[in-house]
């Protein structure tokens, strides 16, 4: 029985300093956008996705794919860029803090390099019959082999 305690005990003790001591996982939330919060308007197409961990996440890649990508020679999911972005204004990923959003436009960063610190959000807006994919995981070398994504469907 004595033997039993003790090896629990090691057990609880290495478990409790595993949780405190290993960083938890990076988690986005996507919400759609209803309402323009400045007309007050209805909005169909818009979502907010929110980084609501505690450690700043990495995108790794930001793809979408609609009906013009289907046949594409680059296969079906294409990479968002910003000359996408600005040729149509049907579709763009912006960050919502303007500092960092300046930032990324003056640098020209590709999405790989951006990095959401906890608490900021993404607007984005996904026209009918497009789907976009957000591939993240968490910022610094403890997320090196995390993959996580998040998929949005234009018009649901």
């Amino acid at each position: 029985m004595h033997d039993f305690l003790i090896g629990a005990a090691a057990s609880a003790v290495t478990g409790f300093m595993l949780w405190l001591f290993l960083p938890r996982g990076a988690v986005l939330h996507k919400q759609p956008l209803t309402h323009n919060p400045y007309t007050r308007d209805l909005v169909y197409d818009t979502w907010k996705i929110t980084n609501e961990s505690a450690v700043a996440v990495r995108l790794r890649s930001v793809q979408y794919y609609d009906a013009h990508t289907h046949s594409h020679p680059d296969g079906p999911w294409l990479d968002l860029t910003d000359d996408r972005e600005d040729d149509t204004d049907r579709m763009y990923v912006r960050l919502d803090d303007e500092v960092l959003e300046m930032a990324r436009l003056d640098a020209r960063k590709p999405w790989p390099k951006i990095v959401v610190p906890p608490g900021d959000t993404l607007t984005v807006k996904v026209p009918l019959l497009t789907d976009v994919l957000i591939k993240y995981r968490r910022a610094g070398w403890s997320g090196m082999s995390e993959r996580r994504e998040v998929k949005l469907r234009g018009g649901s």
